[in-house]
């Protein structure tokens, strides 16, 4: 453990004490913050919220802290939540990252689609090369199914993070249109050349595939992912869903046990 390790856990370890009822402790707003990354990371989402609120109810001008609130509404549904809340921080501090939020709420919620066009190319306009907003925006041609502008890009971005797979996810919906699924195999196939140890690229291929009823193709592709990465419970349930296609009971069932581990 480095010493910014050690000074993150010492800072929680302050902090549960405190929630606990243990000690009174002051924490500032980059204190919270180090605190949220931290149970983020973790994946402890109760403790993340717990932090959030405290944080918001504390220091509701900080504009991390009001990201990181409507990101708590967004994960629960609370789509207007959340909208009232950044457009009410916008009011006061214009902010390209809160601009950014609200974009996601949009497209999350299915609304005001015209509105978070608009914000977008605002966004692009003062930096056309930010993978986020061109992400985003791809989402959007994805909601309004316009999806050869998706393709485009995403294709533009993906092959600076091959292995994103929210990323990934997105591209691989460009394949249900049909006019872009040959693109899509295409171009997962050219990473996979370049980049043969991106197994999240494999595993899109291998799904891709699968959906097709490409059996041979989709059991190649998934090998290589659970090669690479076969820790994943998920590849062996792909795997063991191709193997009961294949009629192949055996690995069917060896694969089916490594998935539930």
């Amino acid at each position: 453990m480095n010493e910014e390790e050690r000074e993150i856990l010492e800072l929680v370890n302050r902090y549960e004490t405190m929630v606990e009822g243990g000690e009174k402790s002051w924490f500032d707003s980059c204190d919270l913050l180090e605190i949220m990354d931290y149970y983020d990371e973790k994946e402890e989402v109760e403790k993340w919220e717990e932090v959030v609120k405290r944080a918001y109810k504390l220091f509701p001008e900080d504009e991390s802290v009001v990201i990181n609130m409507a990101s708590l509404y967004l994960n629960h549904e609370e789509y207007l939540k959340a909208e009232k809340l950044l457009k009410s921080f916008l009011q006061t501090c214009p902010s390209d990252d809160v601009m950014d939020m609200l974009a996601s709420v949009y497209i999350e919620s299915n609304s005001n689609l015209q509105e978070t066009e608009n914000i977008l190319n605002n966004l692009l306009s003062k930096d056309k090369n930010n993978t986020r907003y061109i992400y985003l925006l791809a989402e959007l041609c994805i909601k309004k199914q316009d999806y050869k502008q998706a393709e485009s890009l995403l294709r533009s971005i993906l092959r600076q993070t091959p292995n994103d797979e929210d990323l990934l996810y997105s591209y691989m919906k460009c394949a249900i249109d049909k006019e872009m699924r040959t693109l899509v195999y295409s171009t997962l196939t050219d990473i996979t050349e370049n980049y043969p140890f991106e197994d999240e690229v494999w595993l899109s291929l291998a799904t891709l595939y699968f959906e097709d009823n490409d059996l041979e193709k989709a059991l190649e592709a998934i090998n290589f992912a659970i090669a690479i990465n076969t820790e994943e419970e998920l590849r062996h349930a792909i795997k063991a869903d191709i193997a009961i296609a294949l009629s192949n009971e055996d690995t069917f069932i060896e694969e089916s046990l490594l998935a539930v581990k």
